[in-house]
């Protein structure tokens, strides 16, 4: 009597994922660095300006949201050539899986007993529909709560260093999440 060998964890498919989603969140961050980090100064030196009448100017909040929508949309392209990669990395899962399976059978029966698994092409479609969505909220969470730091350190007066280090803090937020996605 055999015994059927030990089935095997997609490691090295994982690996390649975790890698991808840590190179995608990189991307962000670089262009967050890039494209609002530079700017905040002007920023900031506009918040504190006072109108005649004694009254903060509020301009930079509109410059702030043109900026955050400008780099929205400069990230935009990131999302759908990740969302490939999902697509990519859940066939190589399924072709993985299909060869281990195959492997443990042979290993008991000695022969190749998996033709076809038409239940497997709908497992792939569940994979890549519930990870797309988690793959473009990602930018989208990140990008708002920085926002939102931008513009509660502006509206209070509080300096480049202040808001750039919470803005620092929101990445690592954001390449945790990136990190329990993959």
């Amino acid at each position: 009597k055999r015994r059927p060998a030990r089935p095997r964890y997609p490691a090295a498919i994982e690996r390649i994922f975790r890698k991808e989603m840590r190179a995608y969140i990189r991307k962000y961050i670089n262009l967050i660095k890039q494209q609002l980090l530079p700017k905040l100064p002007d920023l900031i030196a506009r918040a504190g300006q006072l109108r005649p009448d004694g009254v903060r100017s509020d301009a930079w909040a509109e410059d702030l949201a043109e900026l955050i929508n400008s780099i929205t949309f400069m990230f935009s392209g990131e999302i759908n050539n990740m969302n490939k990669k999902v697509e990519e990395i859940a066939k190589q899962v399924a072709t993985y899986n299909k060869a281990d399976v195959n492997r443990v059978i042979r290993s008991v029966l000695g022969v190749d007993v998996l033709a076809s698994e038409p239940w497997l092409q709908s497992q792939i479609e569940w994979f890549i529909t519930t990870t797309r969505p988690l793959i473009k909220d990602l930018p989208t969470k990140a990008t708002f709560q920085i926002e939102q730091i931008a513009q509660r350190g502006l509206g209070m007066g509080k300096t480049y260093k202040e808001i750039g280090e919470e803005i620092t803090k929101q990445f690592g937020i954001a390449e945790r999440r990136a990190e329990l996605i993959a």
